[in-house]
């Protein structure tokens, strides 16, 4: 028998924008995130590591290791698994960011929808 899963919507107003895993983005050892999970550098795109807001995070009750659906964000729409979190300057902010290879560069969404597992 196949299990069910029930995912609860909780933001409708979230801006959605990718990172690289790179200093001048994250930090001086930007290949381990905030959660202490090592980014596999090949395994980027496979791999699907979110950032998430850190007051977002706790208002939704999303803990490192959890995984979000994503709809509303073209190719990036599905599954992501929060790992990292954003620069205290995004405080209060419905603010997600997708970890990408470092070729891409550039990426915004608005009004992005993000669920949780019920």
């Amino acid at each position: 028998m196949k299990a069910i899963i029930i995912w609860l919507l909780i933001s409708t107003t979230t801006t959605a924008t990718v990172y690289n895993a790179v200093p001048e983005q994250c930090n001086s050892n930007p290949t381990i995130t905030a959660s202490g999970r090592k980014i596999d550098l090949k395994t980027i795109k496979e791999d699907r590591i979110l950032a998430m807001e850190r007051t977002m995070m706790y208002r939704y009750g999303i803990h490192y290791g959890d995984t979000v659906l994503v709809k509303g964000a073209g190719i990036y729409d599905g599954e992501w698994v929060v790992e990292d979190t954003m620069h205290p300057r995004y405080a209060g902010q419905d603010k997600v960011d997708f970890l990408v290879p470092s070729d891409v560069k550039l990426g915004k969404w608005e009004g992005v929808e993000i669920y949780k597992k019920r």
